[in-house]
């Protein structure tokens, strides 16, 4: 089956009402029927509108990337469940430790638009509330909140530097549409900055009482040179 690319300006236009579509969640593979919603909102990296999933009483919202063009192999990439997955395993490993405040992940799933001619875009369960932003890919950090930036310096740490879990955002606790740096810049999609980003996030981020009571807060010095075993 020849997936093709699609346009974001075809999407936005599309008048997409009781659609065919094919669900792919982690859970497995699912035939659905689809109708587009009102525009949400737009973030750094896609444009979010509301979405119906005929006969589930949940709300869903669909992300489209900005890029003009994308084929289906960087939309897998960019949909990045697997980023989600890692994420899930390492919130369930900090919620372990207990912290004050357990965190959740937002699991998107990708959609297929079956009727047309297999555009693609990525969908997740749509939070209700105060949607917030607490940091970014690009080092930027919101000191008023103690857990989500504590996240990010558990994150490396608890993968020995592997990885670093950033651009935090959701209602609450409950993480939506996060992004992993990670040494390879060829992996986890674009938003992935690599060594770059790790270095953004802890010239910018203070230890807070989360990382102390962790254990992590003198593990990383940014500013006087010194890392901890595994950084690259």
């Amino acid at each position: 089956m020849e997936v093709h690319s699609f346009i974001l300006s075809e999407f936005r236009l599309l008048d997409i009402r009781n659609s065919k579509a094919k669900l792919i969640t982690p859970e497995g593979n699912k035939s659905v029927t689809v109708t587009l919603g009102n525009f949400i909102g737009k973030g750094a990296m896609n444009s979010a509108f509301h979405l119906k999933i005929k006969d589930d009483p949940k709300k869903y919202v669909v992300k489209v990337p900005l890029k003009y063009r994308m084929t289906s192999e960087a939309m897998v990439e960019d949909c990045s469940i697997i980023i989600f997955e890692i994420a899930k395993k390492m919130a369930n490993c900090f919620n372990s430790r207990g912290v004050p405040k357990k965190v959740k992940i937002n699991i998107p799933s990708l959609l297929i638009l079956e009727d047309l001619r297999f555009r693609m875009a990525v969908v997740e369960e749509f939070l209700e509330g105060d949607y917030v932003k607490y940091n970014n890919n690009k080092g930027w950090v919101d000191d008023n909140r103690n857990t989500p930036n504590a996240f990010s310096h558990f994150s490396f740490i608890a993968s020995k530097g592997q990885i670093l879990i950033a651009d935090i955002q959701g209602v609450g606790h409950y993480y939506t549409d996060i992004q992993i740096h990670y040494h390879n810049p060829e992996e986890f999609g674009q938003g992935n900055l690599s060594h770059l980003g790790i270095v953004a996030f802890f010239q910018n981020h203070k230890c807070n009482p989360i990382c102390e009571q962790l254990g992590i807060a003198t593990e990383v010095k940014i500013k006087t040179g010194t890392y901890p075993k595994g950084f690259y």
